[in-house]
């Protein structure tokens, strides 16, 4: 680490491999309805449980650094020598966006708001997939912006 530089949760390489291995789940094959079936029924079983308490479920949809971080797309594509265009990076929140449409689940999708704020500020803690202090401020504040906007917020 250099002295101007914080040090991260990961070495770069453990924090590329734990991004090539995340990057996954935006690949186009095999289909998501296949690779995350088990997912699916862990999400029907929480709605069900959340709809037995007499709650409301409400799902956030969190963004990957890969999805909003162009430089660390093109650095896992050169380390990893992968064709970037056997993926779809929006893959998971469109496949978890029509999973709550067809269920009937509110849902808030963070990705718009990270790639907006993206150019501006970091987002994420240096190499380490967990949300910055600016990534957690803005997460935060967006879901509180969404809830007060659909009246779920107790007064």
């Amino acid at each position: 680490t250099k002295p101007d530089q914080p040090s991260g949760m990961f070495s770069t390489k453990g924090f590329l491999d734990v991004e090539s291995r995340t990057l996954e789940v935006s690949h186009l094959s095999p289909s998501p309805e296949e690779r995350w079936a088990i997912t699916i029924e862990q999400l029907n079983k929480i709605s069900q449980e959340v709809e037995q308490m007499g709650a409301k479920y409400v799902m956030a949809i969190h963004p990957d650094q890969f999805q909003i971080n162009d430089t660390l797309r093109s650095e896992l594509e050169q380390t990893y020598h992968l064709d970037l265009t056997n993926y779809n990076i929006k893959l998971p929140q469109q496949f978890l966006l029509n999973y709550c449409h067809s269920k009937n689940i509110t849902c808030l999708d963070l990705l718009p708001a990270f790639e907006s704020a993206s150019s501006k500020k970091s987002l994420y803690a240096f190499r380490d997939i967990h949300y910055g202090t600016e990534g957690n401020k803005l997460a935060s504040e967006t879901i509180f912006n969404f809830l007060q906007e659909k009246n779920l917020l107790q007064k």
